[in-house]
This record gives C-alpha cells, sequence and structure tokens, in this order.
C-alpha cells in the first residue's frame, strides 16, 4: 500500500493489524502554504490539539460500544 505522501509500507493493513489514518488540519489560516512535517519551519496550529482529541475521544467511544453491542448479542456497528 502507498501511503498519502508517497512512502511505501507506512501503513500495514490487513485483520492482522487493523486501523486507520486521518489527517487533522493544522495550518493556520494566517499562513499561505504549510510546512512539510518533518520541516525545522513546520508550525502546526495548536488550535486543533483539542479538535483532534475529541475526533479520537469519539471514534474510540464509538467503537468500544460496536464492541461491546457485539460482544452481548447485538448487531454492534
Amino acid at each position: 500500500m502507498e501511503a498519502a505522501d508517497g512512502r511505501r509500507g507506512l501503513l500495514l493493513p490487513g485483520p492482522e493489524s487493523p486501523g486507520f489514518y486521518f489527517f487533522l488540519g493544522v495550518r493556520s489560516p494566517a499562513q499561505a502554504v504549510a510546512a512539510p512535517l518533518h520541516s525545522p519551519n513546520f508550525n502546526p496550529d495548536e488550535r486543533a490539539i483539542p479538535l483532534g482529541i475529541r475526533i479520537l475521544s469519539h471514534l474510540l467511544l464509538d467503537a468500544l460500544a460496536g464492541q461491546s453491542a457485539l460482544a452481548s448479542g447485538g448487531p454492534g456497528y
């Protein structure tokens, strides 16, 4: 699988290692162009951190609710 930035082997999809990957935009509206992630000029807008935490928290709670429903014989998600 080729990763979004062109590197291969970054993600290992499959039943042995299920997971997901998402992008959280962290470019400040004041920046015309964001520097690449590993650049010394990368300067994320840290106001995005609480949003990222909320997104991951909701995804985790949904996954746990689905697992709980499946374990109790319900349809799950």
